[in-house]
């Protein structure tokens, strides 16, 4: 049964996401394009908190030191859709995107009691925008500049972790996760004398195109304690890490001129296709969370053994080191350096999930949260910032005893620096994940013994 839901989910998946644009954001044509947007269904309905979330039936490879953490003998698989619909407003000037794009694929393997295995593949960053701007020239003409781009960056990584001791209540693990960083990014900019075309005229003009190739292996690290203060009440502090590091990175540029811009079989090369080799240095990034999860003091006495998990975390990243060096000549990205406020809450009415006994809408899990927080992008001189409102419910599968769900996320938030002559983007967002792991009868990553 897993094997075809597997199945299913991947073909579903690829053929949904080849069929739209990765990205369509003015803001991802800073830098090598935008990071945030491809959002767990999970963690995006508590307002985007992980850095503390080791919930035994969730694979959260935001804090690799969380597979230890996983019920022994439960393998989790991962994967999720992410979506987003934007209005952006400049002045009087509207316009509408959306995107669609597989948010992770992962699965994590508890062992040994204290140890902890996962490997996936996830998006990085992405670049996807065309959008355009007009120069006046003289009173009878004006200068039309087109911008545009695409592609992106994957990470695929393996994942390890440990707990290092346990004693008392008291748990310490810690975790990393080791990986390697590929893509593609074009950034195109076509200028022309402005005028009434139709869709069929050719455009005459000019072309300039820059291509970017990166690679580079990278790590990031976690940890975590955990206190189990009673029965009932259970405190966790948890840390990410991911150290500065240097995207190898090739770049291959050309000026042309057309009879049609938009036809590359009529570019006159005015300008050889040149490359170089380069660096881009990315920021350091530090996350801090805390979780805190209560139940009811008699659970003999009650029927239904309610869950309430509330979560809060503190995000930064020194952007401002954020820079391209190519030929020996360094860039600065002119970023600010970012900082996050993020809080949610969970609540389940019966937190067994293999007890029939209730009604299915009490194994649901209701959830909601809050994130602020400022973007390395400044604009007019200002600094944008994020605010987001989210929610979310947590599915148990009905016909498995085992920790599987089906998962929706929902983003509510707006960017941009606030100024009615600036972009700005108001945005809603939908994800849908799944979690598979065994039911009690199945058996993954087992010795089977003859008696």
């Amino acid at each position: 049964m897993y094997i075809k839901l597997l199945t299913f989910i991947f073909i579903g998946f690829a053929l949904l996401t080849n069929a739209q644009k990765f990205s369509n954001s003015p803001f991802s044509s800073y830098g090598i394009g935008e990071f945030g947007g491809l959002d767990n269904a999970i963690f995006s309905g508590m307002g985007n908190t992980s850095v503390s979330n080791l919930d035994s039936t969730i694979l959260n490879i935001n804090n690799p030191s969380s597979y230890a953490s996983l019920a022994h003998g439960q393998p989790l698989f991962s994967t999720g859709i992410s979506s987003r619909f934007s209005e952006f407003k400049s002045g009087d000037a509207l316009s509408n995107s959306k995107y669609i794009g597989i948010e992770q694929f992962a699965i994590a393997i508890p062992f040994a009691k204290k140890l902890g295995l996962a490997f996936g593949l996830k998006p990085y960053s992405r670049t996807g925008y065309d959008f355009y701007d007009l120069q006046t020239l003289n009173a009878q003409q004006e200068m039309k500049y087109v911008y545009r781009g695409s592609g992106g960056t994957h990470h695929v990584f393996v994942g390890f972790a440990a707990n290092l001791f346990e004693y008392k209540g008291h748990k310490l693990g810690i975790g990393a996760n080791l990986g390697y960083i590929f893509g593609t990014t074009l950034n195109e900019r076509i200028s022309y004398i402005n005028a009434e075309y139709a869709s069929t005229d050719a455009i005459p003009g000019g072309i300039e195109n820059r291509t970017y190739t990166l690679k580079a292996y990278n790590a990031d690290f976690g940890l975590n304690y955990q206190w189990k203060i009673d029965k009932n009440k259970s405190l966790l502090i948890g840390g990410t890490y991911k150290p500065a590091q240097s995207l190898t990175t090739s770049r291959s540029q050309f000026l042309a001129y057309s009879e049609d811009v938009n036809n590359v079989n009529k570019y006159i090369y005015q300008d050889t296709i040149s490359s170089s080799k380069g660096k881009i240095g990315m920021p350091s990034m530090l996350g801090v969370g805390v979780t805190y999860v209560m139940r009811p003091k008699n659970l003999q006495k009650s029927k239904k053994v309610y869950q309430l998990t509330l979560n809060g975390e503190f995000k930064t990243a020194d952007w401002s080191n954020y820079q391209t060096t190519f030929e020996g000549v360094t860039t600065n990205g002119n970023f600010e350096s970012t900082s996050s406020y993020a809080f949610g809450a969970q609540f389940t009415p019966h937190n067994d999930f293999k007890d029939k006994t209730v009604g299915y809408a009490n194994r649901i899990r209701y959830r909601a949260g809050f994130q602020y927080g400022t973007l390395p992008i400044v604009t007019q001189n200002k600094q944008q910032t994020n605010t987001v409102f989210t929610a979310g419910i947590g599915l148990p599968f009905a016909t498995q005893r085992s920790s599987s769900s089906l998962n929706f996320g929902f983003v509510f938030g707006k960017q941009g620096n606030g100024e009615s002559n600036a972009v700005n983007e108001r945005y809603m967002g939908i994800n849908f994940g799944v979690i598979i792991s065994p039911g009690v009868n199945d058996r993954w990553f087992r010795k089977f013994k003859i008696d």
